[in-house]
């Protein structure tokens, strides 16, 4: 008998204990590829999914970097969905924000940054983002611009830049090695650029919001990993994107 079947056997063929073996699987291969940020919609409270403007996103991580959400509506234009579960920004006000952690004033490499996302309208704005000053210039995030452009970008510079298909659910990777920066989309890599040196890290993380701009997506999951193996990484942000790219046609 497989594992799968033997544990829902042992649950009266109820999947609960399947489901809660793959979701300890999950958060173990996250905190393995070296996540020091994992928030999944399916997994939003810890275990299960949110509803209306329920707040806050947990992080599985286990660095406690929860997401506060603001000015979430609770309505099927902002806030929680299901059937899939996503978080919708509304590209108006909504945003998460994040408490001033050590784990997240990341300043050297290596540093990856992956989110799976669908944002059909091409609104341009950052899935997260950390300011460098006061004036909100941002010292890394990822962008997603009107054109379909996603990138790496530091203080005014775009990394490893491509062309995302964002009409359907993307899962894109930018993975910093302290030489180059590599893109992935859908596990596949797209573009890499040579980045050097240490970054300057001010303030504190924001998810789809930089200074007053808002970014319109539906948000599956969004991760920052410190692991230096890219190969690691690639596993978990495939395992937990599966969901979502099996739905594009």
């Amino acid at each position: 008998m497989g594992l799968k079947n033997y544990l829902m056997s042992r649950k009266d063929g109820n999947n609960d204990r399947y489901k809660m073996f793959i979701g300890q699987n999950i958060i173990k291969q996250l905190k393995d590829a070296g996540a020091v940020l994992a928030l999944l919609s399916n997994k939003a409270d810890g275990s299960g999914p949110l509803t209306g403007n329920d707040s806050p996103w947990v992080d599985l991580s286990g660095f406690g970097n929860d997401c506060t959400l603001f000015n979430q509506a609770g309505t099927v234009s902002s806030g929680w969905q299901s059937n899939p579960f996503v978080n919708r920004m509304d590209g108006t006000d909504d945003y998460g924000g994040f408490a001033d952690t050590a784990s997240l004033d990341i300043t050297s490499a290596p540093l990856a940054i992956g989110v799976t996302f669908k944002n059909p309208t091409d609104d341009g704005g950052f899935t997260c983002a950390k300011s460098i000053s006061a004036a909100g210039d941002t010292q890394y995030g990822l962008l997603n611009r009107v054109g379909r452009t996603i990138e790496f970008y530091v203080t005014g510079v775009p990394y490893a830049a491509f062309a995302v298909d964002s009409a359907n659910y993307v899962n894109v990777i930018f993975y910093w090695d302290g030489v180059n920066v590599t893109s992935y989309e859908n596990g596949v890599q797209k573009n890499q650029t040579t980045l050097g040196g240490t970054l300057t890290s001010y303030g504190t993380l924001k998810l789809c919001k930089r200074g007053t701009s808002h970014l319109a997506a539906d948000i599956c999951t969004q991760t920052i990993y410190t692991g230096s193996d890219i190969n690691k990484i690639l596993a978990a942000e495939a395992k937990i994107s599966a969901e979502y790219l099996a739905l594009n046609p």
